[in-house]
């Protein structure tokens, strides 16, 4: 095991080469490995992102072997962001060449998360979709067979069982667990029975949170109190959070209602790489928990949270971001405008621009009433729009454009501004206004503007400007005591 981590911390370190510096912030054992590699050369933030991507991408690759190949399994890919999907499009070009298999699990298109529109993007050559319906009758009277044994009347319970619960894993087993509660299933103490007419109590499911909420709420109002703290809190809950988040209740009845709810199945332990810290068994428990909530009494709890994460053993960037989150559904502040905007460029640095989107809008709703020429509101307002412009929202994000421009921006926020309309002009495929954009923003950074005959122009155009203009925000040096530019003419 020493040899095989030694080679493949020696091939990560080949593929990456001079960007390893780029991999310390990921993880503990990223930024021990990598500790002395140097920073790399600033770029501007389009090739930041791509030489990020480019190094995330070497990690797994490193890993896959001939003697050990890698299957690398992503969940909940219904929630996948721009930054995931670039990651996967960067796999997916070179998955052929490696003895690499990524494994996506993802829920039909029915929510409001990027994943099922943005993997339609993915090369169709590189990628097998496996569409899974529910359990079949035979899969429930196996699963049945395997807890109960061969006991009669089981063909008729795995009939009912599958009926109520579509086929769903997780209801099936709440069904299970309410057959046993109404006496339909009986242990005798050497075997389990069952019982026919009181199976029919079984109430059918229209769908499976109905019968979440059910059970959740059979436990009392002091444990429903817990986990919806938990619910607020997210992935990662212990008694100690939960401690702090509702310091009225004893601790001992916390320990006893997190005990109560795995042994229900409402709660599963998150592994032995985390003693103690808990997640809920689906997300359809959280949801259901958090819609149950007082409006006043979620936005408190997260207001709370937000704090909580101040205190804790996390990087910075996890740190800012854990907290943003928790602010974007806390009641709104003036006071929480800084950690939005920084947690939102963050998250555009990163190429998640949903996670930006929702960051900055959250920043934006506090800033409501400010006049439109307010430093702050333009910034957000530049942000908001790039994230737009990410996410293939051109005409949103030349309207936000237009509305910064109308607040007599100073020069450099103006450039800005004048180069991202231009960007979206160009998808809108809008050639001669974007022209215009670039010789605005060119003349306002001082330069002479180029002529352009072609798209390919204008893009090639867009990125030399956008480089002067990210040039143009570094620090100045100084010979002799006079400035020096650092752009050349």
């Amino acid at each position: 095991e020493g040899r095989a981590r030694e080679g493949f911390l020696r091939r990560l370190a080949l593929a990456v080469g001079s960007q390893g510096a780029l991999l310390r912030p990921f993880a503990p054992w990223l930024a021990r490995q990598f500790a002395g590699a140097p920073e790399p050369p600033p770029l501007d933030p389009d090739g930041q992102r791509d030489r990020l991507l480019l190094a995330l991408c070497q990690v797994p690759l490193a890993l896959a072997t001939p003697e050990t190949p890698l299957c690398l399994v992503l969940d909940d890919l219904q929630w996948t962001d721009t930054a995931t999907l670039l990651i996967l499009e960067q796999l997916a070009a070179t998955v052929d060449r490696h003895p690499l298999l990524v494994l996506g699990c993802s829920r039909p298109p029915a929510g409001d998360g990027e994943g099922p529109q943005l993997l339609d993007r993915l090369p169709g050559q590189a990628l097998t979709r496996i569409d899974l319906g529910g359990l079949s009758f035979s899969t429930v009277r196996a699963f049945l067979q395997e807890r109960l044994g061969d006991i009669p009347g089981i063909a008729e319970l795995a009939q009912t069982l599958l009926r109520l619960s579509d086929g769903n894993p997780a209801g099936l087993r709440t069904l299970l667990q309410e057959a046993e509660f109404l006496g339909a299933l009986r242990f005798n103490g050497q075997s389990w029975r069952v019982d026919a007419p009181r199976l029919a109590e079984l109430l059918p499911a229209q769908n499976v949170v109905s019968r979440i909420r059910g059970q959740v709420t059979g436990l009392g109002p002091e444990a429903v109190e817990i986990l919806q703290a938990a619910a607020v809190w997210g992935s990662g809950f212990d008694v100690g959070v939960l401690s702090t988040l509702l310091p009225h209740v004893p601790r001992f009845r916390i320990v006893g209602t997190l005990v109560e709810a795995e042994r229900a199945g409402l709660l599963r332990p998150l592994g032995r790489d985390d003693p103690g810290r808990r997640d809920f068994s689906h997300d359809s428990l959280r949801e259901s928990l958090l819609f149950e909530m007082a409006p006043d009494a979620r936005r408190a709890l997260h207001r709370k949270a937000a704090e909580i994460v101040e205190d804790l053993d996390l990087s910075a960037q996890e740190r800012l971001q854990r907290r943003a989150d928790h602010l974007v559904h806390a009641d709104a502040r003036a006071e929480d405008i800084p950690v939005l905007e920084h947690a939102a460029k963050a998250a555009l640095d990163g190429s998640a621009a949903q996670g930006a989107l929702n960051l900055g809008n959250a920043a934006l709703a506090r800033l409501a009433g400010r006049p439109a020429n307010d430093e702050t509101l333009m910034r957000v307002r530049l942000l908001v729009a790039s994230a737009l412009a990410m996410a293939r929202m051109p005409e949103e994000a030349a309207r936000l454009h237009h509305e910064v421009l109308g607040g007599n921006p100073p020069p450099m926020v103006l450039a800005r501004a004048y180069l991202d309309l231009g960007q979206s002009q160009f998808t809108m495929g809008r050639l001669e206004a974007c022209f215009e954009s670039y010789r605005r923003a060119a003349k306002t950074l001082g330069y002479r503007p180029p002529r352009l005959a072609s798209g390919r122009a204008l893009l090639q155009a867009w990125r030399s400007l956008r480089e002067i203009w990210w040039e143009s925000r570094r620090p100045r040096t100084y010979d002799g005591g006079r400035p020096v530019d650092p752009v050349p003419s």
